[in-house]
């Protein structure tokens, strides 16, 4: 009986072996939810982001705020709760006159915009909205991502595990290892995941993260949760990870700046010339007058400027640098967004339109040490990190680094990935960079040249 039940597990134990599938991906493991939403209200949800992804016709000159609001509600048959008391308490009045016409927009982005425009003056905290099951609940940001807040429980012990240097002997020294690694992860979402500011770490109350054991447990928005998410999968497998890239870029819009145009501004306000530009390409422009108004630009600001036949977009750069000659350093700028182009300062644009995407430079930063096969290890050069972080930092507009007291890019080393959260302009020159760090010297060995005799011929 005994050698009946070992054969058997013998052959039980050799199946399972067959069943594991061969170079198997990574599975990362899902986190488990303290607050799960209801099936009915997730339903909801998404009808409600049906509704809104509706293309509706926007004519506001001047309406307030209030009747906007509920002419995108009627239009697109949503139910809206408006939050008036934290409105007003931050410092907004239903009054308050939006001015913005689009032939044909998706209701979302209307949405958006009217709120951003009600936001010119208080960009500490905004006002935005959220698909609240039936609802679109319209308040401040803050309030929005603390009425919104999930419990996450992620199980993070094959990072605390997973050795980046070579791991010292003693428990002591392991247990120490792991400290500081969980202390780095705590830290890199913090200042990674959401703003900074919203972390009661930081001082905040819109989002915390704490540790137990080898586990996490963030409280936060679903959006917070979203980007925690993202950021410790590529953590865990950083050699699947592909780098992320802006969310529908480039959009249609941007076409309008292939447009060939001509211009002769001859002390013109500023005002008028870009108004005159938006006519010749039919484009829409949301000017951020409060932060041009902070570097001394005004809307009466002279502009004289004469083009002939050229690309808009190598105009309206143009423009914003007559613009900027008294402001060299904060000069204007523009991004391009769903539904206009948005004028503003340099350091707005790039604190406004920031994305995180990760860059696996194991390649660079880590080296063998040792010698043959047992004893060769790989190893980080704590030394070629730092000249690492320190060269992108110091090529790209340093004013922008948080590590050099800015506020529109930041970049951090974990776990051989870089992390990168900055504007979309950054990105794609630190790619270059980086692909510029890889490019190995060609050989330069030519072929000895042999002097033969010359025959009678050539001679």
């Amino acid at each position: 009986m005994i050698k009946l039940l070992s054969a058997f597990i013998c052959i039980c134990s050799v199946m399972l072996t067959l069943s594991k599938p061969i170079n198997a991906e990574p599975i990362v493991e899902e986190p488990f939810v303290i607050a799960p939403a209801s099936t009915v209200k997730s339903d909801a949800s998404h009808d409600t982001m049906a509704k809104l992804a509706k293309p509706i016709v926007v004519n506001f000159n001047k309406t307030p705020l209030v009747d906007a609001l509920h002419y995108i509600a009627k239009t697109c048959d949503v139910n809206m709760n408006i939050n008036w008391v934290s409105i007003a308490d931050n410092g907004f009045e239903k009054n308050l006159p939006i001015s913005f016409k689009t032939s044909s927009i998706m209701a979302s982005y209307a949405l958006d915009m009217v709120l951003k425009k009600a936001s010119t003056n208080n960009q500490q905290d905004p006002l935005a909205y959220d698909i609240d099951g039936v609802c679109v609940f319209v308040s401040t940001q803050r309030e929005i991502l603390r009425r919104g807040q999930t419990i996450m429980v992620y199980e993070i012990s094959d990072l605390l595990d997973r050795a980046r240097q070579t791991e010292p002997a003693d428990k002591e020294a392991i247990k120490n290892a792991r400290d500081q690694r969980l202390q780095e992860i705590l830290e890199l979402i913090r200042t990674q995941a959401g703003k900074q500011q919203y972390w009661v770490e930081f001082g905040g109350e819109a989002a915390s993260v704490q540790s137990y054991g080898t586990k996490l447990i963030v409280t936060a928005h679903s959006s917070i949760q979203k980007q925690v998410h993202k950021l410790l999968n590529e953590l865990k497998n950083p050699g699947l990870m592909t780098r992320s890239q802006p969310p529908q870029a480039p959009y249609p819009i941007a076409s309008k700046l292939e447009k060939i145009i001509s211009v002769s501004f001859k002390k013109n306000q500023l005002k008028t010339a870009i108004e005159e530009f938006s006519q010749k390409i039919d484009g829409r422009f949301n000017i951020i007058w409060p932060e041009l108004q902070r570097v001394g630009v005004e809307p009466n600001t002279p502009i004289s400027l004469t083009i002939d036949k050229a690309q808009a977009g190598e105009i309206l750069n143009l423009i914003l640098q007559k613009a900027s000659e008294n402001n060299p350093l904060d000069p204007l700028s523009f991004e391009v967004t769903p539904f206009a182009f948005e004028v503003a300062t340099k350091r707005y644009i790039r604190a406004s339109y920031t994305y995180l995407a990760s860059y696996d430079v194991r390649d660079l930063i880590w080296a063998h040490t040792g010698c043959g096969k047992e004893q060769a290890e790989i190893t980080v050069d704590p030394e070629t990190v730092k000249s690492l972080l320190t060269l992108i930092r110091n090529s790209f507009w340093q004013p922008q680094w948080v590590e050099y007291g800015g506020k529109q890019s930041s970049i951090r080393e974990l776990n051989g990935l870089l992390l990168l959260r900055a504007h979309a302009s950054v990105h794609q020159k630190v790619t270059k960079l980086l692909e510029a760090l890889r490019q190995r010297p060609q050989s330069t060995t030519k072929k000895a040249k042999v002097n033969k005799a010359p025959t009678p011929s050539e001679s």
